[in-house]
């Protein structure tokens, strides 16, 4: 090889090399990116929101529902302070974690330090919020809330033992829930427990507020969801109204083999809080069970009273009773329905009088046990077959509450929620009989 060659080569060489460094050094002296989402704590539940639509929404819905002066005064005073705080409220991060607390956490950029500063001296005296060990820690020994405030943000603790939280080491989100909660008004459930978002099991939900109020969440699990239909149909009681219809439709097999250990101990939790009579009554259960209310029924009924006529000979008088009830009826299927019966009537504000049903605050019930089921009803034969495409179904016609409730499997990986409140103003006075 020619000498000029070997130079020609070198020279490169060295020049790209430099170029190599020159880059690296420049990469390496550029500040990283600062991230919100990579401070917050993922397990637990997590909620991208804009504050400024919340407080909106909030607007929208004090009007109707007629907060006190008191009320109304704290709540412009708190909306004052974070409008006016120096903060981005415009992408702010809520985050709950009901394993390791009970406690809510509240996350903003700090876009304005100066005017930031004079929200956070009010903050200091409004809660009484003394500096801890920790330099950027300050808690408040007479109120739920304490707060971390960094260089770039604060985070904000209320609720239970808020006070008593002190400050974790932040690990940066996982690409999954940064993807996830990208846009605002979309929050992430951890429904594994482990400290970053599982993708094979997760939950996603969003909620819109206009003219009513409406939430969507959508629950993936890769390896076999655990809510899935049983039947394609179902009894139902056929009342006068439809103000309520009620169903649940699982596959309880299904759900205890697919449901993943967090869950599963979240719910024996749940149960061995109930009393033994519960336990036992649920552990009954099939999945499959209805309700319907609305309207009234009228049932008659014959009674022989003896009364003595004018030359007191005694004579048998029938009467004939016409009364107006509420109707109503259930079922529940069970796998042993004269046991489950037995369980009920230790239930508190359950018992049998005259073989008719009694429950607080509803009208005796006629009851039938067949093979498979418990019936309580208005009227005992008034049952027909629907067909019941959702895993759990409430729908509820009336002014006190209307909306509906739906959980139905989308497909053997995904169960999505939809719960609609329509019109959601708070009513003066409401009471049970006004359903019938």
């Amino acid at each position: 090889m020619k000498f000029y060659i070997k130079i020609a080569i070198a020279f490169f060489s060295l020049l790209f090399g430099v170029v190599v460094l020159m880059d690296y050094f420049t990469i390496q002296k550029k500040p990283k990116q600062f991230l919100l989402i990579d401070k917050i704590e993922e397990s637990g539940i997590a909620l991208h929101a804009d504050l400024s639509e919340v407080f909106q929404d909030l607007d929208t819905y004090s009007k109707v529902s007629d907060l006190n002066l008191g009320e109304r005064i704290i709540y412009n005073q708190v909306k004052y302070e974070f409008l006016k705080s120096g903060l981005n409220i415009n992408k702010v991060f809520v985050t709950f974690n009901p394993v390791q607390s009970e406690s809510f956490s509240f996350y903003a950029e700090i876009r304005d330090h100066e005017m930031f500063q004079k929200t956070f001296q009010r903050l200091t005296k409004m809660f009484d919020l003394k500096s801890a060990e920790v330099p950027f820690f300050y808690s408040s020994p007479n109120a739920s809330v304490s707060i971390e405030k960094h260089q770039k943000y604060i985070k904000v603790n209320f609720g239970k033992n808020a006070g008593n939280l002190t400050p974790k080491k932040v690990t940066n989100a996982s690409p999954l829930i940064k993807e996830l909660l990208k846009n605002p008004g979309i929050g992430v459930i951890n429904t594994t427990g482990t400290p970053q978002l599982d993708s094979n099991d997760y939950a996603v939900f969003s909620y819109e507020y206009n003219e009513h109020y409406h939430l969507n969440v959508e629950w993936k699990v890769k390896s076999g969801h655990p809510l899935q239909p049983k039947e394609s149909t179902l009894p139902t009681y056929s009342s006068v109204k439809d103000n309520i219809v009620a169903y649940t439709n699982i596959d309880l097999h299904k759900f205890h083999q697919n449901l993943n250990p967090y869950l599963k101990e979240k719910g024996l939790v749940f149960l061995k809080n109930q009393s033994q009579a519960t336990q036992d009554f649920l552990a009954l259960w099939n999945g499959i069970a209805s309700l319907q209310i609305g309207g009234k029924t009228t049932r008659k009924t014959i009674e022989f009273v003896t009364e003595f006529d004018d030359d007191f000979n005694q004579i048998e008088k029938k009467i004939v009773k016409i009364d107006s009830l509420p109707d109503l009826g259930f079922y529940w299927e069970t796998q042993d329905p004269k046991k489950s019966m037995d369980l009920l009537l230790k239930m508190p504000n359950v018992k049998l009088h005259e073989k008719q049903l009694q429950l607080a605050l509803f009208p005796p019930l006629n009851v039938q046990l067949d093979q498979k089921a418990i019936k309580a009803a208005s009227k005992p034969s008034n049952y027909v077959s629907s067909s019941s495409a959702y895993i759990l179904y409430l729908n509820s016609n009336h002014n006190i509450a209307e909306g509906n409730l739906k959980i139905k499997s989308v497909s053997k990986e995904l169960v999505q929620l939809e719960f609609t409140l329509n019109n959601p103003t708070i009513p003066k006075k409401s009471s049970l009989p006004s359903f019938w």
